[in-house]
């Protein structure tokens, strides 16, 4: 382990580097001409084309690109963005935009720019990478855009990753001109460790991406196990689920609504969310919809870009709580969303647009900010004078600013917009009419908007997705059932008819088009979140054509992804040589997995059609996804929503899936270790009798097994072996006194039969839930196997 780190050490992002400007006596190479613009200027990505005219000579991810990279033997510099980045444009008014570095990238690198949203396949494997990297050289996985990597051109294996690197050195973090000529020195004068050092990453890539082999039992009981740990996570002030950057997660919300008959207790932790969010800044209150995240706990400042993928899937879920409950706010919320994507999302040709920018003119959320005055002003040339004080207090701007830009200090605070609380509790703190008290509201609102609507605007990023596409449509749809609004139905049909027509169909589909320029082939994600709109479509609409498009979908992408050996779909084609390894990836996040929502698409359609095939495809699929759901079932929360699913259509199949692990062993009972197995280790974290406010973990291994030590050690044989860590990711922060491991073969430290760790949790309130992830990696005499992680929620009742 020690050498390992040695290594990356000296390449580390967090490491400083003393002069080092160039690296090479070759003169710099010439740059592109910045009036004609390089390479970039013949695509149609409106994030590619933002670089367009860098100085820098950016290639977009080409083979033609990789060639010329192996040609030259310099490494690749990987920097992966999206149009609507904020620190995309920072580092490229910093960096890409300096002739001194450009200089330096194209003499010694091939730099290739990629749209995130154009390949997700390259930006998950690197992703991937700069987790695995930051857990390498950090002690815990971090990860963000713009992602930036260097890799072997060769191999394509990432040797150092990161994120946004500064112009200038700070504490702990080199600039980026002198990591730039770090790597080149150490790429010229110490190759073979640079290629060991990619390779050990890539060899963890491959492993957390691959489709794991073997079998485990899916419980039927997996997706309670999964509503209890969300409810444990769960901030029963704020809604939502952990701490500062606070996300939507509307997969999180998806999978307890779907629990709601049996556990009332996620009914109230779904509206409670679905509350604290339209109240907040996420939430525009003047043009409608959602931002992409807020900054800090109470869902008050957001990061102020607005994302379609976003707004599809909060578009059902405050559709699912209308059509349930008849909440009137929500659906105010909810039709003032689908009034925004009609007006300022939507295509002539009905298809939806991706995104809006965060900043104008360099200025997060220039466009969405208010100053008092500015409120008197719009509403006094709306001839609502009268309505100044109503707004101030109503939007908080009588309590002082809220918001102030970290990147420009000089610029005077302001606010964003928010309520304290709902409507009809807010009039009835000032003894208005809930009735009137919305009527005043919405005739503010619509003043705001049109002085807001004559500020300059955030950048647009038309191009049309698939899969988000399929989102909203989807949305939309169940939006216009919910408020009983057949335009919406018919927006959400012009939408799919537009989507299909500009996209190539559903035998042909690519992921996406921007004008009449259409994009590479669809992946799965895009098959799968399209028909799963068109199922939903479908459902409000009745068009028989929805059902045969989704299942036209469905049978395409069986084509391209499923294996037909294991039964698994992968997320790219076969074909695809510029990929690292062939995922698989059922894990969802802020967008559902290509893979988790096919696997509900399959039993839709079983339920909708009532052909069995789809039920022998989604049962053959779970079983070979099993290791991954069993593992860690609040990862992949599609793929245990399609198994209660299952088990709702055909019991039988859902009870086959429950015995997985005892009728397909390991080695069929050869002796042999299964290389998906977690060697036995049981974990968990209690309450520390002896300490209070202390913790303890606790963790046992089975016979036989082993897991590395903290700190396996200096031995040779210790190298590239991954010890026991616990890192918190949101709500606090933990310290643990790691104990030194008992030697075993060759040195090795490791840690053997029963162990209890001392650890201590600072919460980051004191009502905040610590979700704290243990990692480990077992062995025995013949094998180590693949890490493993799991995940734990401390709630303020587990203190001692």
């Amino acid at each position: 382990m020690r050498s390992m780190c040695a290594v990356l050490s000296c390449l580390a992002l967090s490491s400083i580097i003393q002069g080092a400007t160039m690296s090479s006596s070759e003169p710099p190479r010439e740059g592109a001409n910045q009036e004609e613009g390089n390479r970039l200027r013949l695509e149609s990505s409106p994030y590619l084309l933002q670089h367009a005219f860098n100085p820098v000579d950016w290639w977009p991810w080409s083979p033609e690109a990789l060639e010329e990279a192996r040609r030259r033997d310099v490494p690749i510099f990987l920097s992966i963005g999206y149009s609507t980045c904020y620190w995309c444009h920072v580092m490229e008014r910093e960096s890409f935009e300096d002739p001194s570095i450009a200089a330096i990238l194209n003499r010694d690198f091939l730099p290739i720019k990629v749209d995130r949203e154009q390949r997700p396949d390259v930006d998950d494997i690197y992703m991937t990478a700069c987790q695995v990297f930051t857990r390498m050289t950090e002690g815990r996985a971090s990860g963000g855009w713009p992602l930036n990597a260097f890799l072997d051109p060769d191999t394509l294996a990432p040797f150092v990753v990161g994120t946004y690197s500064p112009p200038e050195p700070m504490p702990g973090r080199p600039s980026f001109t002198e990591l730039l000529g770090t790597i080149s020195r150490a790429w010229r004068d110490q190759r073979e460790e640079v290629e060991a050092q990619g390779a050990r990453i890539a060899e963890v890539v491959r492993g957390e991406l691959a489709s794991p082999t073997g079998r485990k039992d899916l419980s039927a009981s997996l997706d309670d196990a999964v509503v209890t740990a969300l409810l444990r996570y769960h901030d029963a002030s704020e809604g939502g689920f952990g701490g500062a950057p606070k996300f939507p997660q509307p997969v999180y919300l998806e999978v307890l609504m779907d629990a709601a008959a049996d556990r009332p207790e996620a009914v109230e932790a779904v509206r409670h969310t679905l509350d604290r969010m339209a109240v907040g800044g996420i939430h525009d209150q003047v043009a409608g919809g959602f931002h992409r995240y807020a900054v800090d706990g109470t869902w008050t400042v957001p990061h102020f870009e607005k994302m379609l993928y976003d707004n599809g899937q909060l578009a059902s879920l405050y559709a699912r709580s209308v059509a349930g409950s008849g909440d009137a706010y929500h659906a105010r919320v909810l039709r003032d969303l689908a009034d925004y994507v009609l007006r300022e999302m939507t295509e002539d040709d009905g298809a939806f647009r991706s995104a809006q920018d965060a900043e104008v003119d360099a200025r997060e959320g220039a466009t969405h900010v208010w100053r008092p005055e500015e409120i008197t002003e719009a509403l006094a040339g709306a001839d609502l004078a009268g309505e100044s004080a109503f707004a101030l207090e109503v939007y908080g701007l009588d309590r002082g600013p809220n918001f102030r830009d970290p990147h420009h200090p000089d610029d005077p605070p302001s606010n964003v917009l928010r309520l304290s609380d709902r409507p009809e509790r807010l009039a009835a703190a000032v003894g208005i009419e809930p009735e009137e008290f919305e009527r005043r509201l919405m005739m503010i609102d619509r003043a705001l908007l049109e002085a807001r609507d004559r500020r300059p605007q955030p950048g647009l990023d038309d191009k049309v997705l698939a899969s988000w596409n399929g989102l909203m449509i989807g949305g939309l749809a169940e939006a216009g059932a919910a408020l009983k609004e057949p335009a919406y139905v018919e927006a959400s049909s012009r939408a799919a008819d537009g989507v299909l027509a500009r996209l190539g169909g559903v035998d042909d589909l690519r992921r996406n088009a921007r004008g009449d320029v259409l994009g590479g082939p669809a992946y799965l994600d895009d098959h799968a979140l399209l028909a799963h709109g068109l199922i939903a479509l479908h459902r409000v609409s009745g068009e028989a054509e929805r059902l045969e498009q989704a299942e036209a979908l469905v049978a395409a992408a069986r084509r391209h992804f499923r294996d037909p050996e294991s039964g698994i779909w992968f997320d790219t084609r076969p074909d695809q040589a510029d990929l690292l390894v062939r995922a698989s990836n059922l894990n969802d996040g802020a967008m559902p997995s290509g893979a988790g929502t096919m696997m509900l698409v399959l039993a839709e359609l079983a339920e909708l059609t009532g052909n069995v095939a789809y039920l022998e495809d989604l049962e053959a699929f779970l079983a070979a996804s099993s290791v991954s759901i069993a593992t860690n079932p609040v990862g992949p929360i599609r793929s245990v929503m399609a198994l209660r699913r299952l088990a709702r259509l055909d019991p039988e199949r859902a009870g086959r899936l429950e015995t997985l692990g005892s009728t397909s062993g390991p080695g069929e009972g050869d002796g042999e270790a299964d290389p998906d197995d977690d060697g036995g280790v049981l974990a968990a974290i209690v309450p520390d009798p002896d300490r209070p406010g202390g913790h303890l973990l606790l963790m046992r291994a089975a016979d036989g097994w082993h897991v590395n030590a903290h700190d396996p050690g200096d031995a040779e044989a210790a190298e590239g072996l991954v010890g026991i860590t616990l890192e918190a990711v949101s709500g606090g922060t933990v310290e643990v006194d790691w104990p030194i491991g008992e030697p075993w073969k060759e040195g090795v430290l490791v840690h053997e039969g029963e162990l209890s760790i001392p650890i201590t949790i600072r919460r980051e309130s004191p009502d905040a839930t610590v979700v704290l992830v243990f990692g480990w990696q077992a062995c025995n005499d013949r094998v180590c196997l693949m890490p493993r992680q799991a995940e734990f929620a401390v709630a303020p009742e587990d203190a001692p």
